[in-house]
């Protein structure tokens, strides 16, 4: 079954990329016959223009001239599928197969199923329903075609959209070519012609007895995608420099099967510079490191440069329009050790659109990788602010790398930041729950950070640090719950109720037990690493000594 994102290229076309065609009737017999053959002439040259709505008059006129026959009848119904009428049409069609076979009614059912295909496409209905429809377009259409190619020549481009559909390649392939060639001047006739064949190289190129056979087809599918972007490379409207785009990016994934980086490279820097909503940025990355291996993210940045500055004389520098393409922009200059530039492209995202919110994390990488750490923890800063949640997701995106970071800047605030130390540290804790330091260190800096504020004369102040020692005996018991034994844990979350809480005085006293029990014994290890005895000893000291304070009734923290 063919993909939701094939499928979805058969329902998208631009306004100006209308079906264009010059097929002559056979002339005249009468007047009354050369005038409804003249109307239908110059209907079927409306819906080769996309419309439909203008050529239904038309046609209704050449029916009432030729007395409601099929051979004008046939047209007003061909209408009526372009302007939405589909179950009226087909009704009308079934009307007319009672009393007639042969070449126009295979066409109007070939035409009719092809356009319940594509409606089915946009109602993203069942895959089986909609390849029916598109395979009975496929079974009506080729007879049409054979019997008749010049008068039904419209058919061609329903048939290699619906053969397409069900994946018979060759039947899809020579109705494009033959659509291509009596719509030479429509862009969205050539679009298909060039996804067609793309398909039909990509299916034959894997083999030796084909090699030839997909040389040809990615010739051809490479010279229609160009077509389309000289018969639209002219217009300013917005509908057909994003139908360029698209046209531009699959000849972009062409050139990555082909190994043609420089093309490739010139492609994506065009899609890109004319809609980036139409490129899948993550899918050029796979495609350009896959086909190109060491070069592919040196170019995966050129086709980025090169959008980026597409885009501005595109657009202007002040559409919103390439926030995501400065996002992946900055992606790649940061890979590529360009950490100045890439803060730059990273700033310009999040300013054109701010929830791109990890925008600013990836701006303190920036300012890390060289050595501005003020400036990567007030970055840091401000993604906490903006979005702690995403802050949290960021970070667990690349644990390895960003947690050592924050680790870094932890230490470069700790003793004269402790509360951002604390909230850094929270977020390590979130990203990796299952790292009991984390949640201990957190507990640890909010608990600092609550040193000055708890002794000051403003009640304000004081309350704000009773809520930073509140915090901080949560992450402490959180550390503590992933390591209920472990004797710093035991005695430093002891410390919170007993010094800084006052309150469930027994189970701190407890705690000061369990914690002095099981120091001594893990210190009779003869295993221990060096900084693993000096831990020890310190749990073996301090709880001893504040279980000592607390049955005393001390309540200084010395």
């Amino acid at each position: 079954m063919i993909s939701t994102l094939l499928a979805l290229c058969l329902v998208s076309a631009p306004a100006t990329a209308a079906l264009s065609a010059g097929a002559v009737a056979p002339g005249p017999s009468a007047r009354a016959q050369e005038s409804s053959e003249q109307l239908i002439r110059d209907g079927r040259a409306l819906l080769a223009l996309g419309k439909a709505g203008e050529a239904l008059p038309l046609f209704e006129k050449a029916d009432s001239l030729g007395g409601g026959k099929l051979a004008t009848r046939m047209w007003v119904l061909r209408a009526w599928l372009e302007t939405g009428r589909t179950n009226e049409a087909l009704d009308a069609i079934d009307a007319l197969a009672k009393d007639n076979k042969g070449a126009e009614i295979d066409y109007l059912y070939g035409m009719a199923f092809h356009a319940v295909g594509k409606q089915r496409v946009t109602e993203n209905a069942g895959g089986a329903i909609i390849g029916m429809n598109f395979a009975d377009a496929v079974t009506y259409l080729k007879k049409a075609v054979a019997a008749d190619a010049g008068k039904y020549w419209d058919a061609q481009y329903a048939l290699a959209e619906s053969a397409w559909f069900t994946q018979e390649l060759d039947t899809a392939g020579a109705a494009a070519i033959e659509a291509a060639k009596v719509m030479p001047k429509s862009p969205q006739a050539q679009y298909l012609l060039g996804q067609i064949a793309f398909s039909q190289y990509v299916a034959a190129q894997g083999r030796e007895e084909t090699k030839a056979a997909a040389a040809e087809h990615a010739k051809r599918a490479e010279a229609a995608f160009q077509a389309v972007e000289e018969l639209l490379k002219a217009s300013d409207l917005p509908i057909d420099r994003s139908f360029r785009a698209q046209a531009n990016g699959k000849l972009g994934n062409l050139c990555c099967w082909l190994k043609n980086k420089d093309a490739a490279v010139r492609s994506f820097g065009l899609a890109l510079g004319l809609d980036p909503s139409t490129v899948d940025i993550g899918t050029v990355l796979q495609s350009m490191n896959a086909q190109f291996e060491k070069e592919g993210p040196a170019a995966f940045l050129a086709a980025l440069d090169a959008g980026a500055a597409n885009f501005v004389t595109n657009w202007g520098p002040e559409s919103n329009g390439d926030a995501t393409l400065l996002w992946w922009l900055g992606w790649a200059r940061l890979e590529q050790a360009q950490y100045e530039q890439a803060e730059l492209a990273f700033a310009g995202a999040v300013k054109k659109w701010p929830q791109y919110y990890n925008a600013w994390f990836y701006i303190a990488l920036s300012r890390y990788s060289r050595q501005d750490y003020n400036g990567a923890i007030t970055a840091v800063l401000r993604h906490y602010e903006e979005n702690k949640d995403d802050l949290v997701v960021t970070v667990a995106q690349n644990p390895g790398r960003h947690l050592a970071v924050l680790d870094f800047l932890i230490g470069k605030c700790a003793g004269e930041r402790d509360l951002e130390a604390g909230m850094f540290s929270e977020i390590q804790a979130l990203a990796a729950p299952q790292v009991s330091r984390y949640w201990n260190n957190a507990g640890l800096f909010y608990r600092d950070a609550s040193e000055g504020p708890r002794r000051s004369e403003d009640a304000e102040e004081r309350a704000r640090a009773m809520q930073w020692c509140e915090k901080a005996y949560e992450l402490y018991s959180k550390a503590l719950a992933l390591e209920p034994e472990n004797p710093a844990y035991l005695n430093d979350t002891a410390v919170m109720l007993h010094y800084y809480l006052d309150r469930d005085l027994e189970r701190a006293k407890e705690m000061y037990k369990q914690a002095n029990a099981r120091a001594k014994v893990l210190l009779e290890r003869k295993d221990l690493k060096p900084d693993e005895r000096e831990l020890y000893r310190i749990a073996e000291r301090d709880s001893r000594n504040n279980l000592a304070k607390l049955e005393k009734g001390v309540k200084t923290n010395g």
